[in-house]
């Protein structure tokens, strides 16, 4: 099968951006995003390993969370044990305030789905974080939008799978550290050619002009009637409002 990307907004074609100075002001990262079950715990790991990064390189570390969820709660209670690091919680941003707000206030997104490429189009650092059901493997990986493969905003990792290389986020912070601009150029180029609404358009276009089935072929095919279980439904339904 042919995969498409999924699409985001293309990026703005004039970003306004305060110079980057992370050695100076220390380093800003956010997540944007709802905080239910398979989230919470990926980002319940990232905020310990902040605590890492923090240490290893003598940076000072704010982190804002935006988002709201049913693990919330967890979510605050687990960062009230942490000490080293400064966490802010925002349940909400307008999506009219989200690009400033990414643009002026952050440095390093960490998020994962749709919401990683709010921030990828504007030329944000991007790590891309996956899904997890239990408490995050401490060898497990991060690493950025931009190195992942078939387009992926997520993949399911299992806790008890076995990843090599702990000091990952250590590293992407350094990678930052050493420069900063071309990271953000991958980021920007890597989401400009998958995922702007201009190129998942064109590759669509160009796959349409490759498709030979048409729908006649799928009513012969049987593929356009109501299948059984959604008639089941619709009985059930109707039986319901007799």
């Amino acid at each position: 099968p042919v995969f498409l990307p999924i699409p985001a907004r293309d990026s703005p074609e004039k970003l306004s951006r305060e110079p980057r100075q992370l050695n100076v002001n220390g380093l800003r990262v956010a997540w944007v995003g709802r905080i239910c079950d398979f989230k919470f715990f990926i980002l319940k790991h990232a905020l310990k390993k902040l605590e890492d990064v923090a240490e290893d390189l003598k940076l000072s570390v704010s982190v804002t969370i935006v988002g709201s969820g049913d693990h919330l709660p967890q979510l605050r209670g687990y960062a009230d044990t942490l000490k080293r690091n400064t966490i802010h919680f925002t349940e909400h941003i307008e999506p009219a305030e989200l690009d400033e707000f990414l643009c002026n206030e952050v440095d390093l997104l960490m998020s994962m789905g749709t919401s990683a490429l709010e921030g990828a189009r504007l030329g944000i650092p991007t790590i891309l974080m996956d899904m997890f059901y239990r408490d995050v493997p401490d060898e497990y990986v991060f690493s950025w939008l931009c190195d992942r493969s078939g387009f992926t905003l997520a993949e399911y990792q299992p806790a008890d799978f076995p990843i090599a290389g702990n000091n990952s986020l250590t590293e992407r912070v350094r990678e930052l550290l050493d420069d900063y601009d071309y990271v953000a150029a991958r980021t920007a180029e890597y989401f400009q050619n998958h995922h702007s609404l201009t190129s998942v358009c064109q590759k669509l276009l160009g796959i349409s002009d490759e498709v030979l089935c048409t729908y006649n072929d799928l009513v012969k095919a049987g593929l356009t009637g109501r299948g059984i279980t959604y008639s089941t439904f619709v009985k059930i339904r109707e039986g319901l409002k007799k």
